[in-house]
């Protein structure tokens, strides 16, 4: 090569050749001399490049967050922020983050490198100190890596005890009531509080904030995952666990002093399984709800309906105490072969105040409506008079009407409610107040009426009775 580059530059002062092999010599060393001349300095060249990859990379980075960030108008302090950020990771020179060198490697493998990084802060931990290695390497594989710039709150206070956090590089900070607690590399934070009791003072959540004092890499194991690993071991290591964390939140005074009670965990697939059931209990439940009170509402409106028909009369009338009506009903024998003219529902809602009408029944809606069936009679005023214009009934009081017999028992007057009134006093309770006629039912002729004749079959138009 020293020769190439001399003959190259003309100053070696080398013999010139004479014969066809020493030309051939010639030309053949000093092509090979700077093949490799080339060879070495885009090495070189190549070298100069890598060194620079990274910052390049970064500050390709850097120019394109500030035009995005002038486009979407943030606000000056979040822009710093992301640019600490990107000057950080530029001064760190990182080529490759946890999650990438996760993908990468087997998950085995990343698993002996993770233990290998953080397995000295595992066994500092007094709830995993004698737990067995291969565990410690399963809870390893489970890590998440999350990164937080200063200031970022990591745990609020709060918030559910669900996750572990292994700080691997940076700091943390803990803000207590009083005093602020830091937290370097190394450090494992809510290990003990994965294991849940009922007698927890805080219901098994943070009592403080827990704030990133630099830009820290924090490994997370949630709480999940941790008892998804436990079940696969001996029940006697979840025994034990338990114990060692029962007497760790003892000491550090957040349980109380009754009887110990572990919360039990569960995986997502058996929580799912166990919400389709009580869904489906609950909608069994909600429709038989749904039937009894559809049932209780038919019953309720019959308690506040009472009718007496077409072939009866309402004589007499009784308000329970709890408001309920009842009409009292009867058929006088000399009413046997009468009959009034009735509608299929009551639908008054003002009384019966026709001159042929009386009362056939009653209907009171759940909003304390009240409505009339009026029936009418044919003839009613001339064999009837009003004999009580007025009659007032309050809860826990009656009315009941008299009836006049003949000499060999037979009924030839009786009284009967003409029209139902209701009011209420000035505490809202309801009150009626009844129309009462005496009915001479003797003077009745013996012959049914039109409306009741057209209704027998068969029926023709020059049917005289």
């Amino acid at each position: 090569m020293y020769w190439s580059a001399m003959t190259m530059t003309t100053l070696g002062e080398q013999p010139a050749p004479n014969t066809s092999l020493q030309n051939a010599f010639e030309i053949i060393n000093t092509l090979a001399g700077l093949l490799l001349f080339a060879v070495i300095m885009g090495s070189i060249g190549d070298l100069v490049a890598n060194a620079n990859a990274v910052k390049t990379y970064w500050q390709t980075l850097m120019d394109g967050l500030k035009q995005y960030m002038t486009y979407r108008n943030l606000n000056e302090s979040l822009q710093m922020k992301v640019l600490k950020y990107c000057e950080y990771e530029m001064g760190e020179e990182t080529i490759m983050k946890e999650h990438q060198v996760r993908d990468e490697l087997p998950t085995k493998l990343y698993g002996h490198v993770t233990t290998s990084i953080i397995g000295s802060s595992l066994v500092k931990s007094p709830l995993f100190r004698n737990s067995e290695r291969s565990f410690l390497n399963d809870i390893s594989e489970l890590l998440e890596p999350h990164y937080f710039c200063p200031g970022d709150v990591v745990i609020e206070k709060g918030q559910l005890c669900n996750t572990m956090f292994i700080i691997v590089c940076g700091q943390m900070v803990e803000v207590t009531d009083d005093d602020v607690i830091d937290h370097y590399e190394g450090e494992i934070l809510g290990d003990v509080n994965l294991i849940w009791f009922k007698n927890h003072l805080n219901h098994n959540r943070h009592e403080h904030n827990f704030v990133s004092g630099a830009f820290s890499q924090i490994h997370m194991l949630t709480r999940d995952d941790f008892f998804k690993v436990l079940s696969s071991y001996d029940p006697k290591l979840k025994r034990r666990l338990c114990d060692v964390a029962y007497l760790l939140q003892k000491e550090r005074g957040e349980l109380d002093d009754k009887k110990r009670r572990m919360v039990e965990n569960e995986d997502m697939e058996t929580h799912l399984k166990r919400l389709a059931i009580d869904t489906l209990e609950l909608h069994d439940k909600l429709g038989n709800i749904e039937e009894d009170f559809w049932v209780i509402t038919i019953l309720f409106e019959l308690c506040l309906s009472d009718y007496c028909g077409t072939d009866q009369i309402a004589y007499g009338m009784e308000v329970h105490h709890s408001g309920v009506i009842r009409l009292l009903c009867s058929k006088p024998n000399c009413f046997d072969k009468n009959y009034s003219d009735c509608p299929e529902r009551a639908e008054s809602l003002d009384g019966c105040k026709k001159p042929n009408e009386w009362v056939g029944g009653f209907d009171k809606n759940i909003e304390g409506d009240l409505s009339i069936m009026c029936c009418e009679f044919e003839g009613i005023e001339k064999y009837a008079k009003i004999r009580y214009s007025d009659v007032r009934i309050r809860r826990g009081e009656f009315f009941e009407g008299e009836e006049k017999e003949n000499g060999d028992g037979d009924v030839i007057k009786f009284d009967v409610i003409k029209d139902i009134r209701m009011h209420k006093d000035t505490e809202g309770h309801a009150y009626y107040n009844l129309t009462v006629l005496s009915f001479d039912c003797e003077s009745i002729p013996d012959a049914k009426p039109a409306w009741f004749q057209k209704s027998q079959w068969p029926y023709f138009q020059y049917a005289k009775n």
